[in-house]
């Protein structure tokens, strides 16, 4: 990367020193962890049983929903013999076959395997076969840490990856960070506008995730999905759009992410891992402009909730459309209708805001896309919701909203500002402190910052691009 700059960031009336260990004396966090020491990353990829067959399972594999004893386990099967998973586990040295589970695949062969009884923090890997002797390639994910467990949590994210883009080189750079436990994919992972088949929507799923950048990321990780709109078609509004278009839309997403909903197609849920809670959010399939409500009210309850009820040190929540208070350029053509702030009839999100700094809630992180910029700033210039974060992941490969350049970076609601093909890297630390790393395409680091729950930012590493071309 060539000439970074330098600079510290001391906001909200909170100096981080070079992000270490906070005060044990903190009320929000009580006595400074030991952190605990997470299990080794394998030294090599466990080689499975043998070479993949492309033909038999054309979109690889791919695991979700991370939990302490398991995840769900993910491919397409294009064949008719019967089917089983393969599971390895590492087992410090070496890995070693644990367990054969026999597979049904569901309606045009998507399968989805709810993998339990493992053991916390562990290294797995698996791989799909048949009776005949086609295999998937390899997959690997880690189970989570529990409550409780203090070792650090790395998760990384993007948005907006428009198909017409090719490959999609973040996703390669990102990996390069360091490990990632779970990727967060924050919407418009495909652009499906226009299509309104089953077989348009499954066939675009398809070339998008098929592509070797999404194969690889998929196959090496766990994957944690929402949506935003143009999963179904650009700015749909569920209140208006027809219900079969819809439901078409909805079953081609739900049966190629690797998640099992408890309730049918209910988006949002939540996830334990050691020191971060994570809440993903259904932010637009609630939507009812008439009624005032962006989520629904029972979503927001259970959130809400949630956040009190929470004893992790991060309260992450994956949130597809930004919930900052973006400046008045960015209302042109009413686009803050389409955010939190601006929904029409909405108070929602002073109801959840008000909620977080009223009771005191510490830590909260929010992770965002849809703006097709690279940001990372504070809601609210100044107060009580300054001391609360938010980055935009993305857009990995759809247009670049350069108009993030006009916001500039005032050192105060914003340390970072501009657009680019990127993805972002954070890990998350059970003494409340965080670091972030943005890369582009090309491995440049468009930000490195550390963080803490009190809202103090120091920013390691600036780059843009534009200033080097």
């Amino acid at each position: 990367m060539s000439d970074p700059t330098r600079r510290t960031v001391l906001g909200a009336g909170v100096a981080l020193a070079a992000c270490g260990s906070r005060d044990g004396t903190d009320d929000t966090a009580g006595d400074t962890p030991v952190v605990d020491t997470r299990a080794p990353e394998p030294t090599s990829p466990w080689p499975g049983r043998g070479q993949d067959d492309g033909a038999a399972f054309p979109m690889g594999v791919q695991a979700g929903e991370p939990r302490p004893d398991g995840a769900v386990l993910w491919t397409l099967y294009s064949g008719d013999a019967a089917l089983a998973v393969v599971v390895a586990a590492w087992e410090g040295d070496a890995w070693r076959e644990v367990e054969t589970l026999e597979v049904t695949p569901g309606d045009g062969g998507y399968c989805h395997v709810v993998l339990t009884g493992r053991s916390a923090d562990t290294p797995l890997a698996y791989q799909f076969e048949d009776t005949a002797g086609a295999l998937s390639p390899v997959g690997h994910v880690r189970t989570a840490t529990p409550a409780g467990h203090t070792g650090p949590v790395r998760i990384g994210a993007c948005s907006c990856l428009d198909q017409d883009h090719g490959e999609f080189p973040c996703l390669d750079q990102v990996q390069e960070v360091g490990p990632i436990d779970l990727f967060l994919w924050l919407g418009d992972t495909v652009y499906q506008d226009g299509n309104r088949t089953q077989e348009e929507y499954r066939e675009l799923w398809s070339h998008n995730l098929s592509k070797t950048t999404f194969r690889t990321l998929l196959a090496g990780t766990a994957s944690v999905y929402t949506w935003d709109d143009h999963e179904v078609t650009n700015n749909w509004d569920p209140t208006t759009l027809d219900p079969a278009r819809r439901e078409i839309a909805y079953a081609a997403f739900f049966e190629t992410i690797p998640y099992v909903p408890e309730v049918r197609q209910r988006l949002w849920r939540s996830l334990r891992y050691g020191p971060v809670e994570l809440w993903v959010l259904d932010c637009r399939g609630e939507r009812d402009a008439d009624a005032g409500h962006y989520i629904s009210p029972k979503q927001l309850r259970w959130l809400k909730d949630g956040l009190s009820s929470s004893d992790a040190v991060w309260k992450v929540i994956a949130n597809s459309v930004p919930i900052t208070n973006m400046p008045l350029a960015w209302d042109f053509g009413n686009a803050q209708l389409d955010r939190w702030e601006g929904f029409p009839n909405c108070t929602q999100r002073d109801q959840l805001l008000d909620h977080i700094t009223e009771t005191g809630i510490s830590g909260v992180f929010f992770i965002s896309g849809d703006l097709h910029q690279t940001t990372l700033g504070r809601l609210e210039p100044e107060g009580p919701r300054s001391k609360i974060f938010e980055t935009l992941a993305g857009p990995g490969g759809s247009f670049k909203n350069i108009a993030a350049q006009l916001l500039g970076e005032d050192g105060q609601q914003w340390l970072y500002n501009d657009a680019e093909w990127s993805a972002t890297w954070t890990e998350f630390r059970a003494d409340g402190t965080a670091t972030l790393v943005c890369v582009d395409e090309s491995g440049n680091r468009l930000f490195h910052a550390e963080v803490d729950v009190d809202g103090g930012a120091e920013l390691i590493e600036v780059y843009h691009p534009w200033h080097h071309q």
